[in-house]
Formats: C-alpha cells, sequence, structure tokens
C-alpha cells in the first residue's frame, strides 16, 4: 500500500541521522513499504514494513526471510514503548520469518526475550565528517583527472555495480531519478576499473556507498580517491553525508578514518528465521 503518512514524515524529521534507514527505505522502496503506528501511554512510534522480495540485496542476503521491518522510536522511549514495539513486530510477522534492522539496542534484547531464536547477521556502520570542513579534503572543482562524475549511471559502469550486487536497475533508477544523485568512476586507459554512488537519503543527507573496485585494479588508491571526491563534491553542495560500510570491513573503516570520518552510528540486522 502507498506510504503517504505525513505524522511519519514529521516524526522521521526530527533527527534525520538517528532515523536515516527508514528515510532511505521510504525514498527507494516507498510504494512497498506498509506503515504501523505504534502508540504507548502518549508515545509515538511507528514500524516500517517490505517485502524482502522488493530488495536485491536483501533477496541476496535473507533468502529465507519473508519481511523486512524497521522500529522507528524516538531517541527517548519508555518500557512500555519498548513492550508496544515488541509486539507490534510480533503480530505483524504473523509467523512469517524477518529481518529487523534498527540501531536501538534495547528494542533488540526486548525482542530476544521474546524470541530467544532471534539470531544476530552483521552490522551497517555509518561514518560522518567530524566537522563539515573535514570533507572537504580534495577540491570538487579540482577532481582527480582518472575521476569522471556524472548526474547518470553511464552504461559501461553498470558491470561494476552489477558485480557489487547492491542494489537493482529499478532501485538505481529510483535513486538517481530527482537529478541529485551521482556516480563517481575511476577509469584506467579509459575502462571504469572503479565505482562509488553518492544519492540521496533526504533532501538534506547524502550517502555514499555502492563502492567496488574490480579485483585487477585494487590496492592502486581508487577507492580512496572516490570516497574523498565524493565527500568534496558534497561539501561544495551544502550537503550533509554519510558514508556506509559493513562492520567487518576493516579496509573500507580504515579508509573512512583516514578521510576524516567517524562512526557516527550502527545499524545491526538480525534474523528471525
Amino acid at each position: 500500500m502507498p506510504t503517504s503518512n505525513a505524522a511519519l514524515d514529521a516524526f522521521l524529521a526530527t533527527d534525520e541521522l538517528r532515523h536515516i534507514t527508514p528515510l532511505k527505505m521510504l525514498a527507494l522502496f516507498r510504494d512497498h513499504i506498509r506503515i504501523v503506528p505504534i502508540n504507548a501511554q502518549g508515545e509515538r512510534a511507528f514500524l516500517l514494513l517490505m517485502p524482502r522480495s522488493a530488495s536485491l540485496w536483501d533477496t541476496a542476503h535473507y533468502p529465507e526471510a519473508t519481511l523486512v521491518m524497521f522500529p522507528v522510536l524516538a531517541a527517548v522511549h519508555s518500557d512500555a514503548m519498548l513492550t508496544a514495539c515488541v509486539q507490534a513486530i510480533l503480530l505483524s510477522a504473523e509467523g512469517e520469518k524477518f529481518v529487523v534492522k534498527t540501531c536501538e539496542r534495547d528494542v533488540i534484547a526486548a525482542l530476544r526475550s521474546a524470541l530467544p531464536t532471534l539470531s544476530y547477521q552483521r552490522a551497517l556502520c555509518t561514518f560522518t565528517p567530524a566537522h563539515q570542513a573535514e570533507s572537504s579534503l580534495v577540491s570538487a572543482t579540482d577532481l582527480p583527472s582518472t575521476v569522471q562524475l556524472t548526474a547518470h549511471i553511464p552504461p559501461d559502469a553498470y558491470p561494476l555495480l552489477e558485480a557489487h550486487g547492491v542494489y537493482s536497475h529499478s532501485e538505481l533508477e529510483t535513486m538517481f531519478a530527482d537529478g541529485s544523485a551521482r556516480c563517481l568512476l575511476s577509469r584506467v586507459e579509459g575502462a571504469p576499473v572503479a565505482i562509488a554512488l553518492s544519492f540521496p537519503n533526504s533532501p538534506t543527507l547524502h550517502e555514499i556507498g555502492s563502492l567496488y573496485v574490480s579485483p585487477p585494479a585494487r590496492r592502486a588508491g581508487h577507492a580512496t580517491e572516490l570516497v574523498r571526491a565524493a565527500l568534496a563534491h558534497n561539501a561544495s553542495c551544502g550537503l550533509r553525508v554519510r558514508y556506509v560500510v559493513d562492520s567487518t570491513n576493516t579496509a573500507s573503516i580504515d579508509l573512512a578514518k583516514r578521510a576524516g570520518l567517524r562512526e557516527a552510528m550502527r545499524l545491526e540486522h538480525w534474523l528471525a528465521a
């Protein structure tokens, strides 16, 4: 069902970074998402649900699940709200297997008490500039000659994105629909060897992701070059930015730290199967 919901949009806007994953999911999958309002003793929260099949990445990583859920709570919430949130998750699952993605560790603790089989899968780390000035390490008007920045994805770049396997073609089309997303490519002798995308999670906060370097071109500085160029571009546009990386990807975490970024948030994935 459509997800036009002014109350949810206003709630998310109160703390964009804290709620950035639900904002991103709404931007990419709005027509696939169902919203469940949660109320407890005057407190308000929401649960977002979408079919696992809507996302290429979730389909590849959680084929056993039917649903993906995103609890959306205020930073300060009561035990009554935690109980209501867990009840909403279990009722919404209707016995189906599901994945919960959240930065709320107390929600997971409460859910595990009710569902002992819940198992940790992975965490995605959000890195942000410690100071806005630190995101401008490369001049946006003086990008390295090997970096191509475009408002579309060049046809010869798609094989890199397909090898990375994070977003489907339809998801990429949605991502680039409003003209604010950017594709950054490193080319060697004209051929693309590395890619990164910068795209909106909200109108003012963009994500740097889909960083992928073809195996023969690794350890040549392409990844660092692309991330710094993406940071510079976003800074020149006055945008807030986040760089997202798997918590086990030590090379990308080291890259983030070298680029002057710090970890601001960690989104955990838990599977009920």
